[in-house]
């Protein structure tokens, strides 16, 4: 399911939710790699159809973009990534094609948005999950230690939320 955040950093901020699955936040995905990772490109895909509308408006890319933007250049730049712990209380893809309001801007300037150790970066979680490696997740279980264990396996989240 795909919807408008209505606490937009950027005019074109999607949430993709899994509509079949109830998923407290992107831990769980950890649970069955390989589903989760069908899970994320079902997501994608679906939060990338509907930034279509957008795109091919001339209107929007003119008033957004700077010449001759391409598809491609654009969907490289969406900043894609699971907010920890999610504020909707279940798993929620972020879905953001720049710019950045100003305001937001300076925000993630200002180290405020994307904050390290609660932004999750798709990239990040997509590496876990290549991984294939079941982690036992729970309820209580600190994203940290997550994070130290995979970093052990070679990859390292600050690495990616840094890029």
């Amino acid at each position: 399911m795909v919807m408008d955040d209505l606490l937009q950093l950027t005019p074109c901020h999607l949430l993709g939710v899994p509509k079949q699955y109830y998923i407290p936040d992107w831990r769980y995905l950890l649970l069955a790699p390989a589903a989760g990772l069908k899970l994320l490109d079902t997501l994608e895909a679906e939060l990338w159809e509907a930034t279509q509308p957008f795109l091919r408006s001339k209107a929007y890319r003119k008033t957004l973009f700077r010449g001759d933007v391409s598809d491609e250049e654009i969907r490289k730049s969406i900043i894609c990534s699971f907010n920890f712990p999610p504020s909707q209380f279940q798993l929620h893809m972020q879905w953001m094609v720049p710019p950045l309001m100003p305001f937001h801007h300076y925000l993630t300037e200002t180290r405020h948005h994307f904050v390290e150790g609660r932004s999750f970066p798709i990239t990040y979680v997509r590496k876990l999950l290549d991984l294939g490696e079941t982690y036992p997740v729970q309820k209580n279980t600190p994203v940290e230690q997550i994070m130290e264990h995979f970093s052990k396996k070679g990859v390292d989240y600050k690495t990616e939320w840094t890029d």
